[in-house]
């Protein structure tokens, strides 16, 4: 049996990759393109305080020139050498010290770039490009082209010329969150990471139809729509794509029903020969044989590169980046803290106004000093976080906050037809998302979750209205999307599936849910709330991220850490592949699956210094001093961020392998017949065999207990509630030779409408020698609650000169303090009141 050996030293933690370098890319440099505006910084810079970088070589990798740091020999990102691990494995110390480095305020003048998009000039301050070239700034213009792939070849030109300039390099990107992502940050990759990203080229074409396929077609539909003839080329240009997409939607469900071709032609009104109708219905019907791709950046190579490779992101040539918020999803600025929202929002409509147009000059003066004041002084830079999306198998995004599904696209997919310029817009789309989604939606995702290494860790699949993603804490104006921090290395992104109002279950049962409402009201309820709190200089908590999300269970909110993937496929109910509505930072797409992975670099994001994204990055190393002052680790349980501690000599991923006993589940159901049928079927995988209930028969209204066993009665498992509605799960497993026992027993405390894990023993009972712990851990919601209720458990310190400190008394080595020798004490972090100095044990 696996489990019936001596307990040894666990296996050492796997190494990582061996620390071979930063691999730098080529980065050419190329001349400006006609119609980009140049201001020439009018206060010159001290062209000796840095060399210009050297020549990049894929093939022969270089150390990248480090920035200029605020502090004399102060470590950078830059500077720091490759981690040897995942850098979210690395122990807290380290951790804190990358994420550390990538923190600075140097502002002194140098190149800055405007990525502008033309629509949203009219947001900006009068005189705020001049205002910045006073200080000192060189500012560079360019504007961005409705063709992204023409958009993102000039961003990355100028990038390159900028880039290759002995000067910093600063960016403002003024625009919606699509200008940031889809057009700059693509730009940026593109540039300094040329081997890693390939322009493809676009398809669309219909491939593997057969005649026995066509046969299945009704004939009117054959007839009218000519699919047994070829069909014309149509080009794969982005109008097309998203003209077929646009069909696609129109028609899907009006195929599945049986509608006429000439209903058909009537709801699209386009004639039956019109080459993109005929092609939108083989895609309806054939859903995975027909392939719609405009031009597009392949990023697979960033997708599969190693963290040795990325983790530095765009440190090495870009200062910061400022996302200016002129867009009416100006999330990503209100987040960092940029001035300039209100002007942003009622500039437009004022200045065509001739009776408050006399109050822009006002309005737009002071709009323009706080963004200046900001942009030079009153600003951070941090290690922000991103995400790559793959659509339909191809990665070929980035997105700085949110990927949505069917639900949240239904507020965007309108935008293929006609775009919203205003907020009222998008929440006038809310009744027909609720009803085509919410109570008649017929989507179906199957969502698998990947740690870095590539395992899987999660599955969760049934009718679902909705699948977003989010890598920081906003929403509503400010937080709540069950996510903990934006700080990239520090934290875990979300994937919140919100279930449908009228759905079904995965056995096919009819379900009812106000879940996703609820949600949706809290996310929003508490994210202005906690961005009012924050105004008025009043620490928001929990109502500003973290996780806290009341509402749903744990099982509906998959967490990812840096390297981490989620995949999520679309379908109908009866499993046809389905190309749903998705979005991803605001833009509009279609698809049968979609693929989401959190980058392993950073990029610099200026953050003001009241600003959440700062107090979310605060929060993060707050988080992280606990953990090396006290022995903790980091947990994360349905993306809620906890504090752990673990101790003994096996680990929890060695629990199953050693003792023959389930892991303790980190959340459970509430119902005891259900947490039965997941522990026993989980124990019955581990060779059990099958269980046998002998608990009191019949039905009862909050039963107390539940009593289980194997045929052999080698195995036992008791469920049962405890005061304050606690719930203890014990597992008792015996081997079958030996008489050796090994036992666990787990306090789960209710939350969210579930039970999640308080504190677990699994013990190691010998026949002959007596019991000791094999493994203990036990979890904290944050640093309050821990300080509370450590004393309950932890060992009582004496406050002599010499006794043993808190991080001696709970080292994990699996003995009791008193069975230590004297040379295992050493000075630490004392508890209050023992009248030592303090000093965080390391």
């Amino acid at each position: 049996m696996p489990f019936d050996h001596e307990i040894g030293d666990p296996p050492g933690w796997w190494s990582g990759e061996p620390d071979d370098g930063y691999h730098a890319s080529p980065a050419e440099t190329s001349t400006s393109t006609p119609g980009e505006a140049v201001l020439p910084r009018q206060a010159p810079i001290d062209e000796d305080a840095a060399e210009p970088p050297p020549p990049r070589s894929s093939a022969e990798p270089v150390p990248p020139v480090a920035p200029e740091a605020v502090l004399p020999g102060r470590p950078t990102l830059v500077d720091l050498p490759t981690p040897s691990r995942v850098i979210s494995a690395l122990p807290a110390d380290q951790l804190e010290h990358y994420i550390i480095a990538g923190i600075h305020q140097d502002r002194s003048p140098g190149n800055t770039l405007v990525v502008l998009h033309p629509a949203k000039r009219a947001r900006l301050p009068d005189g705020l490009f001049e205002g910045l070239a006073e200080r000192g700034f060189a500012i560079h213009v360019v504007e961005t082209h409705a063709d992204h792939l023409s958009s993102t070849r000039r961003i990355r030109d100028k990038l390159l010329e900028l880039a290759a300039q002995p000067a910093p390099l600063d960016v403002i990107v003024v625009g919606g969150d699509g200008t940031l992502d889809h057009h700059f940050l693509l730009a940026a990759f593109y540039a300094f990471y040329p081997d890693r990203v390939r322009e493809r080229p676009g398809s669309i074409q219909v491939s593997g139809i057969t005649q026995q396929d066509l046969g299945r077609i009704p004939e009117d539909l054959r007839r009218s729509f000519g699919l047994d003839d070829p069909l014309p080329a149509v080009a794969p240009t982005d109008p097309n794509v998203k003209a077929c997409w646009v069909l696609r939607g129109q028609i899907d469900l009006l195929i599945r029903r049986g509608a006429s071709a000439k209903r058909i032609a009537r709801k699209t009104r386009r004639k039956p020969n019109d080459p993109l109708l005929r092609l939108a219905v083989l895609a309806a019907l054939f859903p995975t044989k027909v392939t719609l791709q405009a031009p597009y950046l392949d990023l697979g190579g960033l997708a599969e590169a190693s963290q040795a490779e990325t983790f530095r992101g765009l440190y090495p040539w870009i200062r910061s980046i400022v996302p200016y918020p002129a867009g009416t999803a100006a999330d990503n600025a209100v987040f960092a803290g940029v001035p300039g929202l209100m002007f942003g929002l009622f500039a437009q409509p004022m200045r065509s106004n001739p009776i408050t147009r006399v109050l822009v000059t006002p309005f737009s003066k002071r709009a323009r000093t706080r963004f200046i004041d900001y942009f030079t002084k009153q600003a951070t830079i941090v290690p922000a976080r991103i995400s790559i999306a793959r659509i339909d198998g191809r990665w070929q995004r980035i997105g700085s906050h949110a990927v949505g599904g069917p639900g949240s696209a239904g507020f965007f997919s309108g935008d293929l037809v006609k775009k919203t310029k205003t907020l009222t817009g998008y929440l006038a789309r809310i009744p027909k998302v609720v009803f085509e989604e919410g109570i008649f939606g017929t989507t179906k995702l199957r969502v698998e979750a990947f740690d870095p290494w590539g395992r899987s860790t999660s599955v969760t699949e049934g009718g679902l209205a909705e699948g977003l993603f989010s890598n920081r804490t906003f929403l509503g104006g400010v937080g709540s999307l069950p996510t903990t921090t934006p700080t990239s290395f520090g934290g875990e992104s979300s994937l919140l599936l919100i279930p449908s109002i009228v759905g079904r279950s995965p056995s096919g049962a009819r379900t009812f849910s106000l879940r996703g409402v609820g949600a949706l009201a809290e996310a929003i309820v508490k994210g202005i709330l906690a961005r009012l709190l924050h105004h008025l200089g009043i620490n928001p908590g929990r109502l500003a991220g973290e996780g806290e999300m009341s509402v749903l269970q744990p099982a509906h909110q998959v967490a990812l850490k840096e390297g981490g993937l989620v995949s999520i496929h679309y379908s109908f109910q009866d499993g046809t592949p389905r190309a749903a509505p998705i979005q991803i930072s605001g833009d509009p797409f279609q698809a049968h699956s979609l693929g989401i992975k959190v980058f392993w670099g950073p990029v610099p994001l200026l953050a003001s210094h009241d600003s959440l994204l700062l107090s979310s990055t605060r929060s993060t190393l707050t988080h992280l001093r606990m953990q090396q002052s006290y022995g903790l680790k980091m947990a994360y349980i349905g993306g809620v961020h906890y504090f752990r501690h673990e101790s003994g000599p096996v680990r929890r991923d060695e629990i199953e392998a050693r003792t023959g006993l389930v892991a303790p589940p980190l959340y459970l159901p509430l119902d005891l017949a259900g947490i039965r049928r997941k522990l026993c079927g989980a124990w019955q995988r581990l060779g059990t065999g099958d269980f046998v209930d002998t608990s009191e028969p019949g039905r009862r209204l909050r039963r107390k207990s539940l009593y289980c066993h194997n045929n052999d009665q080698s195995a036992h498992l008791l469920l049962m509630r405890i005061e304050r509605g606690d719930l203890l799960v014990r597992q008792v497993r015996r081997t079958p030779f030996g008489g050796t026992v090994f036992e666990a027993r787990t306090t789960y405390r209710q939350e969210w409408g579930t039970y999640v894990i308080s504190q677990s023993q699994v013990f190691h009972w010998p026949r002959t020698r007596p019991a000791r712990i094999l493994q203990e851990e036990r979890f904290f919601r944050d640093s309050a609650e821990f300080q509370m209720e450590a004393p309950a458990y932890f060992p009582v310190l004496a406050s002599t000169p010499g006794a043993p400190t808190l991080p001696t008394a709970v080292r994990e080595d699996g003995r009791e303090p008193s069975q230590r020798p004297a040379s295992d004490a050493a000075d630490g972090e004392r508890l209050p009141g023992d009248g030592a100095a303090s000093k965080p044990a390391r």
